[in-house]
Order: structure tokens, then sequence, then C-alpha cells
């Protein structure tokens, strides 16, 4: 087991060690939850990979209504859906 030593700032603030971040996926502006259990405090990020995707895509169109981009993709899916029924179709007519 490794062990590492970090000082605490004036502002109460640690270094987690590379090390450590890179192993739980800490970046820069992540947020993580601190547990405090049998006099051991235990340190785990929190949040998904979705969150820390989120924003980093610009958006295709942002003056389009919600109503309009919900209607798009229920018809995405249902002409993946219909995609698939007729992929499905055509197989079991070869078989």
């Amino acid at each position: 087991m490794d062990k590492y030593i970090s000082s605490v700032s004036p502002k109460g603030q640690v270094t987690i060690p590379v090390k450590y971040r890179e192993q739980l996926g800490i970046s820069t502006k992540d947020r993580v939850l601190f547990e405090e259990r049998d006099g051991y405090l235990i340190l785990r990020p929190i949040g998904s990979p979705v969150d820390r995707l989120f924003g980093s895509v610009k958006p295709l169109d942002d003056d389009v209504p919600w109503e309009v981009i919900r209607e798009r993709a229920w018809e995405e899916q249902v002409a993946r859906i219909m995609e698939e029924t007729f992929e499905d179709e055509q197989q079991e007519d070869i078989a």
C-alpha cells in the first residue's frame, strides 16, 4: 500500500496525489464526497462520466424549442425501431 503525505493549506485545501486522481478519474472542478468512518476520512468522486462531459459539445442550434427536440428524438427512435424490425423480418425470410 502506497502512502502519501499532503499538507493542509490555510484555506483547508489538500492536494490529492496524481496517482489517486488518475485511478479515480478525478479532474479539475470535479466534485468529491468526504465521509468520516471509524476515525478515517474517505474521499470518493461523485457524479458520472456523463456529468463530466456535459457542456463539452456545443449544441447544434440553441434556438430549437424543447418540443421540436423531443419530436425529432421520437422520430429518430421510431425510425430506428422500424429499421431493426425490417432487418429482423428479412433475416427470418432468409432462414
